[in-house]
């Protein structure tokens, strides 16, 4: 928390950093995919897996 200037930013970086684990990084244990490709949270990302879950997150709220 020391960098960080309040408890909402440090929970929005956190929020981040879980969906970046979960959506974006491939993991070796699960065969090179994704935990959420692992669960069947079936979404062609692409190349650019973090731009396109973004716009495909904005798509779907809208």
């Amino acid at each position: 928390m020391r960098n960080f200037k309040s408890f909402e930013s440090a929970s929005a970086f956190l929020e981040m950093r879980r969906v970046i684990h979960n959506f974006v990084n491939p993991h070796m244990e699960l065969g090179g995919i994704t935990p959420a490709e692992a669960a069947g949270f079936d979404v062609d990302l692409g190349r650019d897996k973090l731009l396109s879950l973004i716009k495909w997150c904005y798509l779907t709220i809208t």
